[in-house]
């Protein structure tokens, strides 16, 4: 009788580990495209996000000083660091593959700092100021607050 119950056992651990051998790959795949669909969902973020500044940032060195706008933003989880710098507004993220460079080219000469976007994700108010100096216009995009 002990024989028969020992066989069951083998083969119900045989079941068992035939079934885990089928679900695993399954779940793993299941989990890495979860990972790169959110990776692909931030950068969209991010680039909505830099696209949307340029473009505030365009019409305010268009229209020159005092041209100012408050503009929403959507942070995405997992920012890096903000570039706002010569012609160039950049977001870095973290994916799964490293960091990742999101940016927008603008028409005026930018500068700024909104060190927020890596400490908190969500919705975010950037004040975007034309501002003249020596060399002539540029724009300034900080935290709005």
């Amino acid at each position: 009788m002990g024989h028969m119950k020992a066989q069951a056992a083998v083969e119900y651990l045989v079941i068992v580990a035939l079934s885990l051998a089928i679900l695993m790959p399954t779940l793993l795949y299941v989990e890495q495209t979860k990972s790169n669909v959110e990776s692909e969902l931030k950068l969209n973020y991010a680039q909505q996000a830099v696209n949307e500044l340029r473009n505030a940032a365009d019409l305010a060195y268009t229209q020159g000083p005092p041209a100012q706008f408050y503009v929403e933003v959507l942070v995405p989880l997992g920012v890096n660091s903000v570039s706002i710098n010569g012609n160039l507004i950049s977001i870095y993220l973290e994916t799964p593959y490293g960091l990742s460079e999101v940016y927008a080219n603008t028409i005026g000469n930018v500068t700024g700092a909104l060190p927020s976007f890596s400490r908190f994700q969500g919705p975010r108010r950037v004040l975007v100021k034309a501002e003249q100096n020596y060399s002539g216009y540029f724009v300034n995009i900080t935290e709005g607050n």
